[in-house]
């Protein structure tokens, strides 16, 4: 038998396995939840449903980057003393989706991602002058936050493959129209004075400047009955970025929307360019064949 038939072999087997392990783990959880009911212990049963919530999420690498995505809008802190917020529990389940399928994966990763090496030198930086300051226990904090970030954008690069981009794209970006339509509430209500963040305090305007460039490309690729959709879904996004009075995102935002439109225009263009070029070939060709 050959090397490559027992690779194969062995990854079919990894997989059933996992899966027997996982149904096995899926129905002592119903058991316990059902227990728990059963006694009136109500305060263990959030818990308990969390736990096979998090089995499909590790699993399935769609619902893995899904609930990240999802999740990118929340940033409460959970644990204060380490901080723990919400996001870093969703990057946590992508990065052991992606360790899963790079354990249950017959061939290891062939190259990295060029921003890796980005994250490489700003860990390297940060750790030399974690060495030479004063008091290098106070740089294990920032050095590891760094190193969790490191991790979980190579887990989101492994499993991207997974989930088609335009999808998780579309799903950011209708996400982000609802957190608009939440912030644009308390800023109309005070007329103005206010600036409103809704449910994401910390991270809406980066999040509003990053989904406008991409509506503009939704609203430009889309087919006429769906244009509209998304010319409103754009204004709403663009309000709300207004809303946050935060200057450089809106700089930022209105720029980057320009680029995506320039850029999307120009591709248009070329392709445009090399169907006319194609057709006039044919032609030609065509024309060469009658004459003979």
């Amino acid at each position: 038998m050959s090397k490559t038939a027992n690779i194969s072999d062995f990854s079919q087997i990894n997989h059933a396995i996992v899966k027997k392990y996982l149904w096995g783990v899926f129905f002592i959880t119903a058991g316990i939840l059902v227990s728990a009911i059963w006694v009136e212990k109500y305060e263990f049963v959030g818990a308990i449903i969390f736990i096979p919530v998090v089995i499909l999420c590790i699993t399935n690498p769609r619902w893995a980057v899904y609930q990240f995505v999802f999740f990118i809008f929340f940033t409460p802190v959970i644990v204060e003393e380490i901080p723990l917020t919400l996001i870093d529990i969703s990057a946590s389940i992508v990065i052991l989706a992606a360790l899963l399928d790079l354990l249950l994966d017959k061939q290891l990763p062939k190259r990295f991602p060029p921003l890796f090496f980005n994250f490489v030198l700003l860990l390297s930086a940060v750790g030399v002058a974690a060495i030479f300051s004063f008091e290098p226990v106070n740089a294990i904090r920032p050095v590891g936050k760094i190193l969790f970030n490191v991790i979980t954008f190579l887990s989101l690069f492994r499993l991207s493959k997974k989930v088609q981009i335009s999808n998780m794209l579309r799903l950011f970006f209708w996400l982000m129209v609802i957190h608009a339509c939440i912030a644009l509430i308390p800023f109309i209500a005070s007329k103005g004075t206010i600036r409103s963040f809704g449910l994401s305090p910390k991270t809406l305007d980066d999040l509003a400047m990053i989904a406008l460039p991409i509506g503009m490309v939704f609203y430009m690729s889309a087919p006429r009955s769906g244009g509209g959709a998304y010319a409103a879904a754009n204004l709403i996004v663009f309000s709300a970025l207004l809303a946050t009075q935060s200057r450089l995102s809106i700089i930022f935002g209105v720029f980057f929307s320009l680029v995506a439109i320039w850029l999307y225009i120009r591709r248009v263009k070329k392709i445009s360019k090399r169907d006319d070029t194609s057709q006039t070939q044919a032609a030609t060709s065509a024309l060469m064949l009658a004459k003979k």
